[in-house]
C-alpha cells in the first residue's frame, strides 16, 4: 500500500520529489491533513471561536459594528438630512425575516473577521429595488470569474445544490483580500497563533484531570508489601483525587508523612504563556489589548484616548466597508449617480468620551452659538424645549437675531471662530490641570498620611505652580489678545494652588478624627467638575 501511494506522490509531483510516507515534507503533511497548526492542533472556522481571546475579539468588533445604526441620509444644500420615506431606510430597520438590523451587521462582520468574508444574497422586488438581504454562510459560498467575459459570480450551495448569482445581487464585505476581491480567513492566517492558544489550554486542563506530576510523596518507616501500597493508592485516590476533593484534610497512620512537592517552571511558564494569549491573537483583528480584557496599561487618564484608538484604528474601516458596499449595490443607478444620497453610521454615542469633558463641549457648543440647546438635547436623546432652537446668545452674540447663529446677524466669522477655540482651549487646559494636581495630591497624601502638621499640603501645592503656569499661560495668552487684556498666568496659577491648598486645610480642621486625611483627599477630588469650570473662567478672563 505504501509503494502505491508513493509511486502516486512520484507521478502527480516529479520523480525528484523526495517526499515518502516514511519521511513527509511540510507541504505533504499540510496536504493531507488541513487545518493542523504546527502544534498539531486542527483550526478551522468552527475550532477558532474556542479560543477566548479569538471568541472575545468577534463579540467585541462585530457586536460593536451591530450597535451602530446605519442610515441612508440626504444631502440638502450643504446640509444633511435622514431620507425618511426611502426604502433603503426601510430595509435596514429589517433586513431579513428572522434577523434584526443588529443581529445581520453582527453576523456578516463577524463572518467577515473570522472566514474572511460576510457574504448576503439581494433580493429585489419587480422595480429591482432591495427588499431583502439573505446571508449566504461563508463555509459554503467563493467567488470565481469567468474566463470568457473577466465577470464575477458567487457560487454557494442551499440545500444541496450548488447555485450562482452575479456580483450585482451580492452583498459582499471582506476581510483582508490579496487579490483584492476575496477576503482570507483568520484561521487560516493565525493558525499558528490560534493552534498554540488552543495546545495551552488543552494542556493545562489536562495537567488537572490526567496530571503524572505528583503534588506530593508520602514516605512509611516500614517496607509496605504490594498489596498494602496497592490499598493505600486506591484509598488515597477515593478520598484525594479530582478537583473536588481538593482541600481535604489527609489522615496518615503508623508514622507515615507526606512532603509536598514545589511547583516546576513548567506550571508557571503554562500560567505566563496562556497569559499572552490575547496578544498573540490581538495583531490578527487589529484590536487594542484592553479590549481583550488586557488592563495593565489602561488607566483612567487614557482609557478615552484608547477607545479613540479602537474607534479609528479598528472599527471605522469596517463601517467604512459597510457604506461602501451599501452604496454600491443597494442604491439604485440614478441614486449613485446624483449622488445626493449615502449610507453613514451614527457614531457619536462612541465619540462623546468623558462625561465632564462632554458636558464642557456642550457647554462650548452653545456659548459659541454652532450648536443650539435642542441640538444638544438630541444627541443626550433628550425631548426639545420651548424655545431651545434658538443660536442667539446674549453674553457672545450681542444684539444678534434670536434663532440665527452669531455669523448670520452680521458678526465675524473668523472673530467667532477664534473666540470659540479660546474658550474651548482654556477648559481644556483647566481640566488637565486639575487632572494632574489631584493625581500629585493623592499621591502626597499617601506619603504623608501620618504627618499631624499639615504643612506639607501648601509645600505639594507650590511645587507644582511652575507646572501649572505653563500648562495654563497659552490658552490665557490667546483669551487675554481677545479681550486686550494683558495676561497674567502666574497670578492665575498662585491663586489656583492657594485655593487649593487652602480648601483642603480648612477641611482637615473642620475633621473631628470621625474619618481619615484620605477620606478629606478623596472629598476634595470628587468636586472636579466645579474646580474645572471655575478655573477655565479664570483662564478665559470670562469671555
Amino acid at each position: 500500500m505504501l509503494s502505491v501511494i508513493d509511486s502516486v506522490i512520484s507521478e502527480y509531483f516529479g520523480p525528484t520529489n523526495t517526499t515518502t510516507l516514511a519521511n513527509p515534507d511540510e507541504w505533504f503533511m499540510d496536504w493531507v491533513t488541513p487545518g493542523a497548526s504546527d502544534s498539531g492542533i486542527r483550526v478551522n472556522g468552527t475550532s477558532a471561536i474556542e479560543s477566548g481571546a479569538v471568541y472575545q475579539a468577534l463579540t467585541v468588533i462585530g457586536g460593536d459594528v451591530g450597535a451602530m445604526p446605519l442610515e441612508l441620509f440626504r444631502r440638502v444644500g450643504r446640509s444633511k438630512e435622514l431620507a425618511e420615506g426611502h426604502p433603503l431606510n426601510d430595509l435596514w430597520l429589517a433586513p431579513h425575516p428572522e434577523l434584526t438590523r443588529q443581529m445581520f451587521l453582527e453576523t456578516l462582520t463577524q463572518w467577515a473577521l473570522l472566514w474572511g468574508n460576510g457574504v448576503a444574497l439581494i433580493q429585489r422586488d419587480g422595480a429591482n429595488r432591495p427588499v431583502e438581504l439573505l446571508p449566504l454562510l461563508p463555509d459554503r459560498t467563493f467567488v470565481q470569474r469567468d474566463l470568457d467575459t473577466g465577470d464575477l459570480y458567487y457560487l454557494t450551495t442551499i440545500d444541496k445544490r450548488r447555485v450562482a448569482f452575479p456580483k450585482e445581487d451580492i452583498f459582499h464585505i471582506p476581510n483582508l483580500a490579496m487579490d483584492g476581491v476575496w477576503g482570507k480567513s483568520v484561521f487560516e492566517a493565525a493558525r499558528n497563533a490560534i493552534g498554540l492558544d488552543m495546545a495551552i489550554e488543552k494542556s493545562g486542563n489536562k495537567s488537572f484531570s490526567n496530571t503524572q506530576s505528583p503534588a506530593g510523596v508520602v514516605t512509611h518507616p516500614e517496607t509496605m508489601s504490594s498489596d498494602a501500597r496497592k490499598e493505600f493508592r486506591r484509598e488515597w485516590r477515593e478520598i484525594h483525587g479530582g478537583i473536588d476533593n481538593t482541600g481535604r484534610v489527609a489522615l496518615l497512620q503508623e508514622g507515615a508523612t507526606f512532603h509536598r512537592l514545589a511547583g516546576s517552571n513548567v506550571d508557571s511558564q503554562l500560567v505566563d504563556a496562556l497569559q499572552k494569549s490575547p496578544a498573540r491573537v490581538a495583531p490578527f483583528f487589529n484590536i487594542p489589548l484592553h479590549k481583550l480584557g488586557v488592563l495593565e496599561r489602561a488607566t483612567l487618564n487614557n482609557i478615552d484616548a484608547l477607545e479613540r484608538t479602537y474607534l479609528f484604528g479598528t472599527l471605522w474601516r469596517w463601517l467604512c466597508r459597510w457604506t461602501a458596499e451599501s452604496d454600491r449595490k443597494l442604491m439604485s443607478p440614478r441614486d449613485r449617480g446624483t449622488r445626493r444620497l449615502f449610507h453613514r453610521f451614527d457614531a457619536s454615542k462612541r465619540t462623546m468620551g468623558d462625561p465632564l469633558v462632554r458636558s464642557q463641549i456642550h457647554e462650548a457648543s452653545i456659548r459659541g452659538t454652532w450648536m443650539s440647546p435642542n441640538e444638544v438635547r438630541d444627541q443626550l436623546d433628550m425631548p426639545p424645549r420651548e424655545g431651545g432652537d434658538s443660536y442667539f446668545n446674549p453674553t457672545t452674540t450681542p444684539g444678534g437675531d434670536a434663532g440665527s447663529p452669531a455669523e448670520e446677524s452680521g458678526g465675524n466669522a473668523a472673530t467667532a471662530q477664534v473666540k470659540e477655540a479660546a474658550i474651548y482651549a482654556a477648559t481644556e487646559a483647566a481640566a488637565r490641570v486639575v487632572s494632574l494636581t489631584d493625581r500629585a495630591i493623592v499621591r502626597f497624601a499617601k506619603k504623608n498620611s501620618a504627618e499631624s502638621d499639615p504643612e506639607w499640603i501648601a509645600a505639594a501645592y507650590e511645587s507644582l505652580r511652575d507646572q501649572v503656569q505653563s500648562m495654563l499661560a497659552p490658552p490665557h495668552a490667546v483669551c487675554a489678545a481677545y479681550v486686550g487684556a494683558d495676561p497674567s498666568p502666574s497670578g492665575i496659577a498662585a491663586e489656583y494652588v492657594l485655593d487649593s491648598a487652602g480648601f483642603i486645610r480648612a477641611s482637615l480642621s473642620c475633621w473631628s478624627g470621625s474619618g481619615s486625611i484620605d477620606d478629606v483627599i478623596k472629598g476634595f477630588t470628587n468636586s472636579k467638575s466645579g474646580r474645572v469650570a471655575s478655573l477655565a473662567s479664570k483662564i478665559s478672563l470670562g469671555i
